[in-house]
């Protein structure tokens, strides 16, 4: 009996934690840019977009499947030495808006980036560098802040726009079916990431399984951006006293655990501990209904074991 309910149990927990982190496919790129003006709204402290963004960052270039998406596929880092050929751009275009806030999260965001996201990409992007690069390109060439001045909508605190007319603009644009995300602050809704996605090949496709969280009923606003007071602050000597490997406050993406990379590993472990906690703990009562049923009808056990396996 015991044997039967270890066996139960081990199966149970490979399902829940197991099987999914060894599933590193993906099918298509989701290109993530945020508006400046909600990023820092949603986080003051240490919040600061440089003098010359005024236009969509990239948040990300993140992996995804039509179901669910891979993560953390290797333990590969992200070091000064792999960023300092591109490390203008980058914060160009893939801003680090915390920079002046901690030495340590000049690198802590890319590097947060990279180890969940890129790790996940070398099969298209075999170089850390590449990755970065690929990023950096797509934000230029998805320029979501143009492709929305074509068709009349332009940053403002009194005028709103729908959801359809924006998504609407950047479908006219880009092609492929474009997603915008959004928050609330104190002028109300308002436009904070927008996502294009791209097949392996590059074609623009569908963000399949790709939702949005604005009330699609509810005016949006396209807030100004407010360039702050630590735009002055030396990005390259922030980044020269940067650790390799460092953990610092960093920003993050919707799809984490945590608001930072720090954070967000320790929120990961946390989960990673309750599914299995939570997976011992449906054994034991699935274990006890396998051996109840098991009793009534022996064909039972075989059903259970199936519906076991698919969960």
């Amino acid at each position: 009996m015991s044997k039967l309910f270890a066996i139960i149990a081990l199966a149970l927990v490979a399902a829940a934690v197991g099987v999914q982190a060894k599933d590193n496919s993906w099918e298509f790129m989701m290109i993530t840019q945020r508006w400046p003006a909600t990023a820092c709204d949603q986080r003051h402290s240490g919040c600061s977009v440089p003098s010359d963004v005024d236009y969509f960052t990239l948040h990300g270039l993140w992996p995804e499947r039509n179901s669910g998406y891979p993560s953390f596929c290797s333990n590969g880092k992200v070091t000064e030495k792999d960023l300092d050929p591109i490390l203008t751009e980058l914060q160009e275009y893939w801003t680090n808006y915390f920079v002046a806030h901690s030495q340590k999260q000049a690198l802590s965001f890319w590097q947060h980036e990279y180890e969940k996201h890129g790790s996940c990409a070398t099969d298209v992007y075999p170089t850390v560098r590449d990755y970065f690069q690929a990023g950096i390109d797509a934000q230029q060439k998805y320029d979501w802040k143009q492709a929305l001045a074509n068709h009349g909508i332009k940053p403002s605190n009194t005028k709103t726009y729908t959801y359809d007319a924006l998504v609407k603009a950047a479908n006219a644009e880009f092609g492929g079916e474009n997603v915008v995300k959004c928050d609330y602050t104190k002028l109300g809704q308002v436009v904070a990431q927008v996502v294009t996605c791209v097949s392996k090949e590059g074609a623009v496709v569908k963000c399949t399984g790709v939702s949005s969280n604005c009330h699609k009923s509810t005016p949006i606003y396209m807030p100004i951006i407010q360039h702050g007071s630590e735009d002055a602050v030396s990005y390259q000597s922030k980044f020269a006293a940067t650790t390799e490997g460092g953990s610092g406050v960093g920003p993050d993406d919707g799809k984490d655990a945590g608001n930072d990379g720090s954070s967000g590993h320790w929120s990961n472990a946390v989960i990673a501990i309750s599914c299995s906690v939570g997976a011992v703990a449906v054994a034991a009562i699935m274990g006890a209904v396998w051996l109840k049923n098991k009793r009534e009808e022996r064909s039972m056990g075989d059903s259970l074991m199936h519906n076991q396996q698919a969960a």
